[in-house]
């Protein structure tokens, strides 16, 4: 996890949390028997799940999710 300010909006602070693309395709993960791939992109689809339906003030809120480079997949949260 990496602590990260916004290109458009400096003042904002959020959390980044960097999974990278070789052990994504490499592990398993040991609670689901998913790989993590499906692992991460079930992650991120959840936490839009639960951001559409009005969010839970006890969980992070979803800002953003996108693979900038061929060697990882980015899950930007808000910083708590």
């Amino acid at each position: 996890m990496y602590a990260a300010t916004i290109k458009d909006d400096a003042s904002t602070t959020v959390a980044v949390k960097k999974l990278s693309r070789s052990a994504i395709r490499t592990n398993m993960s040991t609670i689901s028997g998913l790989a993590c791939k499906e692992d991460a992109m079930a992650e991120i689809a959840i936490m839009r799940q639960l951001e559409e339906a009005g969010g839970h003030p006890n969980l992070l809120k979803l800002v953003d999710c996108f693979e900038e480079d061929d060697d990882n997949v980015y899950i930007v949260t808000e910083l708590c």
